[in-house]
């Protein structure tokens, strides 16, 4: 395949920058489009690029499909090394989950994984998404939670419309202190209320 065009590693003489020179008329056209800082250079068809990452990820770009003959290999494979270069990405956070025991505002009996999920939800101190399949429990293993951590009472929970029946009844039956046992309030209230505008639905 033939080259569009040479690449190569400079100072620039007027800017008192490290900049790519760029030669070839096909080559300067196509990366004065990508890189709109790019400058003319001294000769014609010559074009001085910054030295930055965007401009590496144009040229790159252009290079997988307009080769050119690079004249500053080692320059240019260390700039697109750093430029591309995979992000180092964080080790998700294990937690060593043990059955936890319910506090005792609990009445009633875990299985085993949902005991983990309340040692989880303690572990996190609250900051944390129960996301188990449904019918897996996720109710019982927050009411759990509520009864088990310190100073969590009041609860407020917001949950759909179709819900709150379920989790009074769950309420009703799992936390202990009937004066603390939860109701829905204001039962008259709309269905639905705009939070951003405050219309009522």
């Amino acid at each position: 395949m033939d080259n569009f065009g040479t690449l190569e590693y400079v100072l620039d003489k007027y800017s008192k920058t490290w900049s790519w020179k760029l030669t070839g008329q096909r080559a300067v056209s196509m990366i004065s489009k990508l890189v709109p800082e790019a400058w003319y250079g001294e000769n014609i068809d010559e074009v001085i690029v910054p030295d930055s990452t965007e401009s590496v990820k144009q040229l790159k770009a252009m290079m997988d499909r307009y080769p050119l003959e690079i004249l500053s290999k080692s320059a240019w494979q260390r700039k697109v090394i750093k430029t591309f270069a995979p992000k180092p990405t964080l080790p998700p956070i294990k937690h060593k989950l043990n059955r936890a025991k319910s506090g005792d505002q609990f009445r009633g009996k875990l299985l085993n994984f949902q005991k983990e999920g309340l040692d989880f939800l303690l572990k996190s101190s609250g900051n944390a998404l129960l996301a188990d399949e449904m019918g897996l429990g996720k109710t019982v293993q927050t009411l759990s939670y509520v009864a088990t951590e310190k100073q969590t009472f009041p609860v407020l929970v917001v949950a759909p419309l179709v819900t709150l029946q379920n989790w009074n009844r769950e309420i009703s039956k799992f936390v202990k202190k009937k004066s603390r046992n939860g109701r829905v309030l204001e039962s008259e209230s709309p269905s639905t209320t705009i939070i951003r505008t405050g219309k009522l639905e």
